[in-house]
């Protein structure tokens, strides 16, 4: 997250993220669209490898975001190593809730 919103992304420090792997979540709407794709090229100028998860690829209603995905495994029974492995599909899901479990 950027420390001054959604919509200026270019506003914040993402030096430290230079030579890092990054995953951008955004969420799922025209504005997350919209940030993740700013995000992902003012990170990639300093030097990250990104990865950009679609939202709409995990059937995540309109503005549904990490939080909403991890909250309906939850309330579907899943624990903890079933939401990993249900996200196995795609390694970076997995990595990224392996790190917010």
């Amino acid at each position: 997250t950027s420390a001054t919103g959604a919509k200026n992304a270019k506003n914040s420090d993402w030096t430290p993220l230079a030579g890092k792997n990054c995953v951008v979540w955004p969420d799922n709407d025209s504005d997350g669209k919209r940030y993740a794709a700013d995000v992902q090229r003012i990170i990639s100028d300093v030097g990250a490898r990104v990865s950009v998860i679609n939202p709409a690829d995990l059937d995540l209603a309109e503005k549904e975001d990490c939080a909403d995905f991890i909250e309906q495994l939850k309330t579907a029974g899943y624990g903890k190593a079933q939401i990993q492995k249900k996200s196995s599909q795609k390694k970076t899901i997995r990595f990224v809730l392996k790190e917010l479990l």
